[in-house]
């Protein structure tokens, strides 16, 4: 991504995401009043579920659970911490000093024996958005409970809230999630080995940035909706990479280019329903076609070029790029129809069917993001 698509993104794809942020509170405060059986469940509630795709075969392989990576565990040095300094199970927001400011954060500890190393998720909320959102989005929390991994959902700062994306000597956001890993570190038992890093539409571009400059501490990454290889991008090794675009999405479409929205945004003129982006866009403004930006990880990773296109459902193909360098391998889930969501997202469905349909898009529950990245995850760990 080219420093000025950089700045075009945060000068004015910022403008879209308020009006998400209102659709999802709306969202939440619905689900959590209203008794109707077909109403989505409130944020804690949510349990990912793959939905039933059937049993033609061609489904088998791509939903198959990923291998357990055998590598041993490196426990950190909360592993060895006193009994009574062992912080309790569930969510609390957590503060640090990094750079000189105090940064926030959500750990999320499962219940169970505390001095069993962990792995981690780090868990990126996208422009504009917040914490609570994004924990409610993905709904990797009750995920986590039940398989035994730490969550680790991260704040940005500013207004609008956003994620230095860039390359380069100082990005304070880069910093954080290094003080923020080092101090989870210290205080929980965590694997080392095993942490991984995620996100939404800008969160995934940060969790991209993370697989760039911190490939020696991040063991994979899943990306929903968000995606970067900016110049200068040189991990330390190859990153296995999962990656999930709506083919629909108007937000960052799936031909490039930043969409409707944003042009309608721009010309202070309302979202005319059913309105499309041309493909191939005039301009990138710094956001190259999506399957040019997954090929290109697969090339840094050294796949071959050619993905395997396997046949998950009607609406949902997953393309895997094998013969990586080292045990990586990048695995792209392309929706057909699909917006700009996190597919299998309760809270994402009810958006879709309300009025933020026109700038959300379809959700698929299909698959279920959630549960397929830590599927992924668990395949990879640093040796």
């Amino acid at each position: 991504m080219m420093e000025d698509g950089i700045e075009t993104r945060r000068t004015l794809l910022w403008r879209i995401v308020p009006l998400l942020a209102a659709s999802l509170l709306f969202a939440v405060a619905a689900g959590a009043c209203s008794s109707s059986s077909s109403s989505p469940p409130p944020p804690g509630s949510v349990t990912a579920v793959l939905a039933d795709t059937g049993t033609p075969t061609a489904v088998a392989p791509s939903l198959a659970p990923e291998a357990v990576s055998d590598a041993p565990e490196k426990r950190s040095a909360g592993c060895s911490a006193r009994a009574d300094a062992v912080p309790a199970a569930g969510a609390a927001l957590q503060t640090i000093t990094s750079g000189g400011v105090q940064r926030t954060y959500r750990r999320y500890l499962p219940a169970g024996a505390s001095a069993v190393a962990r792995p981690v998720v780090i868990n990126i909320h996208g422009l504009t958005s917040n914490i609570d959102q994004q924990v409610a989005i993905s709904a990797f929390e009750p995920l986590a409970g039940q398989a035994q991994f730490i969550v680790l959902t991260p704040q940005a700062l500013g207004t609008p809230t956003q994620w230095d994306v860039s390359i380069h000597d100082g990005n304070a956001d880069v910093a954080f999630i290094d003080a923020m890993l080092d101090q989870a570190e210290a205080a929980t038992c965590v694997d080392t080995a095993r942490v991984y890093s995620t996100g939404m539409s800008d969160g995934g571009i940060m969790s991209a940035l993370l697989a760039c400059v911190r490939a020696d501490r991040i063991a994979a990454v899943g990306l929903v909706s968000g995606i970067t290889h900016p110049d200068g991008c040189a991990p330390a090794r190859p990153v296995p990479m999962m990656v999930f675009w709506g083919d629909k999405d108007v937000v960052l479409p799936f031909c490039g280019g930043l969409g409707p929205v944003v042009a309608s945004l721009i010309a202070n003129r309302p979202l005319a329903n059913g309105i499309m982006h041309v493909c191939p866009p005039e301009r990138f403004d710094g956001f190259p076609p999506v399957e040019d930006a997954v090929a290109t990880w697969a090339a840094t990773d050294g796949c071959g070029p050619s993905p395997t296109v396997l046949t998950v459902s009607a609406a949902v193909e997953q393309r895997v790029f094998g013969s990586c360098d080292g045990d990586a391998s990048v695995r792209f889930y392309v929706v057909a129809g699909g917006g700009h969501t996190w597919p299998g997202s309760k809270l994402m469905e009810a958006l879709s069917s309300s009025a933020a349909a026109s700038i959300i898009g379809f959700t698929t529950d299909d698959i279920d993001a959630t549960k397929l990245i830590w599927s992924f995850f668990r395949g990879y760990a640093l040796r």
